[in-house]
């Protein structure tokens, strides 16, 4: 039985480029672009949860997620700054 390791991440984002926070198919949004980092940088599917929402075009400051992986990140410093060379 394998172990899961749940991580919560904060972020802040300018939203004029993004249709709000929450996932929406075929459209650009800030949970999406995370989701697809995570997913390249943990070659897993990872779903996040977020605790609130955005609407399109509209920025936010200290907004929290939480995701789990099968995996223990080891290096945390290492796992933000790939993140962040993945994220737009």
């Amino acid at each position: 039985m394998s172990e899961n390791f749940k991580y919560i991440i904060c972020f802040e984002f300018l939203g004029r480029n993004f249709f709000g926070s929450q996932k929406q198919k075929d459209k650009r949004t800030v949970q999406g672009e995370i989701e697809k980092a995570l997913c390249t940088l943990t070659k897993d599917k990872i779903l996040t949860i977020f605790s609130g929402r955005t609407d399109a075009k509209v920025n936010a400051k200290f907004q929290t997620a939480h995701f789990t992986l099968n995996t223990e990140i080891k290096d945390i410093n290492k796992f933000l700054y790939h993140i962040n060379c993945i994220l737009p």
